[in-house]
């Protein structure tokens, strides 16, 4: 792509817009780090032998391995 064809978005956005953007990206981060918290938190507590590894529905982290894929339950 070359210089031409560049949108420059700045341009593009009023100060609504790049206000919303903001906020949103702010809720993100934190929407990121909240999920990140509470998947490091589950899987402690799944080592400790404290909770299941499917305790929580929204856990995008998997705790157990088959013993087809070179587990060892």
């Amino acid at each position: 792509m070359n210089g031409e064809n560049k949108i420059d978005l700045n341009s593009c956005l009023d100060e609504e817009q790049v206000r919303v953007l903001i906020d949103l990206e702010a809720t993100t981060r934190q929407s990121i780090a909240s999920l990140l918290r509470e998947s490091l938190e589950l899987y402690v507590r799944f080592k400790r032998g404290e909770a299941a590894y499917n305790e929580s529905p929204n856990s995008p982290i998997v705790f157990e391995c088959s013993p087809d894929r070179g587990g060892n339950s």
